[in-house]
């Protein structure tokens, strides 16, 4: 249905002389809510078991979880992409730090490791912290060492690899989702996150 819809989205672009390039390039600007888990509802009471790593992070409890904007990060220090992503993450954090409207919850992943295998939180702990000071970032970065919140979004929404990143609107609906990054990428999140602020 979607490769349908896009089809005919690119002949409608090409006959109304649009170009197929800048089509190519709406797609891309846009993939981010094109993504099959966009309107699916992520079962919110699964970050409550993201454990605090480093910085200010601290325990989650249902009022940081429920009727909150949250942006969901997960990268790992291992991951190219995710270290270029990075300090736009920081920055998005810093900017909703103390808007009791939104979270930013940056989860530090170990490499390799899939469900049902638990993480070195130690070592991963070392190893953030060793990122974020070579990096001169201030970022509150949290756990997920079952894989319990990993494992619920790919329930719900496939997870393909790192970095991911979902925006959650506040009643826990996916409304933008990125897997990879792409240049201006964060410019998107703080777009959606401010649309989903103006929603209410």
């Amino acid at each position: 249905m979607a490769v349908a819809v896009l089809a005919v989205a690119a002949g409608l672009a090409i006959q109304a002389g649009v170009g197929f390039q800048r089509f190519l390039d709406w797609v891309r600007a846009h993939a981010f809510q094109q993504h099959a888990a966009v309107g699916k509802q992520l079962d919110r009471t699964a970050l409550l078991k993201l454990e605090p790593l480093t910085g200010a992070a601290a325990p989650l409890d249902d009022e940081d979880v429920n009727n909150r904007v949250l942006l969901i990060n997960f990268w790992g220090t291992w991951c190219p992409p995710c270290l270029v992503e990075l300090p736009h993450i920081a920055e998005l954090e810093r900017k909703y730090r103390h808007d009791p409207r939104v979270r930013v919850l940056a989860v530090s992943c170990a490499a390799g490791l899939g469900p049902g295998m638990g993480e070195d939180i130690e070592k991963l702990k070392e190893e953030t912290e060793a990122t974020l000071a070579d990096r001169k970032l201030d970022l509150p970065t949290y756990a997920d060492p079952r894989h319990s919140v990993r494992t619920a979004v790919d329930a719900v929404a496939g997870f393909e690899g790192y970095p991911t990143t979902l925006i959650l609107d506040r009643q826990g609906v996916i409304r933008g989702m990125w897997v990879g990054y792409t240049p201006g990428a964060e410019r998107q999140m703080q777009r959606l996150i401010e649309q989903l602020l103006a929603e209410h």
